[in-house]
């Protein structure tokens, strides 16, 4: 796993360790476009993302063809477009974030930036 990547640790805490998935030694080519990962399944990016998708900018290597099953899940799961969420590494969480909860996390991260 990717452990700085907040979609890898999200995976992790709903479907499981990424990094248990060893990619096929001898698929060949570029890795995720999105992260640069490898996977057993790649999948194309057409299949995943619209011609219209304007966030490309932020992708590692936009110029790769294939997403891994991670960056899949990413763009896929349809709970992800539903709520907020907080994303915790230690230990792995996906948790649905409340408007209070939001407020407490951005109210502390805007005291640390004042100092």
């Amino acid at each position: 796993m990717k452990p700085s990547d907040v979609a890898h640790v999200a995976y992790a805490a709903v479907v499981g360790d990424p990094g248990a998935m060893d990619p096929d030694p001898v698929a060949t080519g570029a890795g995720c476009a999105r992260c640069g990962e490898q996977t057993p399944v790649m999948t194309p990016v057409g299949q995943v993302v619209s011609r219209r998708f304007t966030g490309y900018e932020g992708w590692g290597d936009p110029k790769s063809s294939r997403l891994c099953s991670v960056c899949v899940w990413l763009y896929r799961h349809r709970p992800l477009r539903h709520e907020a969420y907080v994303v915790t590494r230690d230990p792995a969480a996906l948790l649905v974030a409340s408007p209070a909860t939001l407020r407490a996390i951005l109210a502390r991260r805007s005291r640390r930036t004042r100092r």
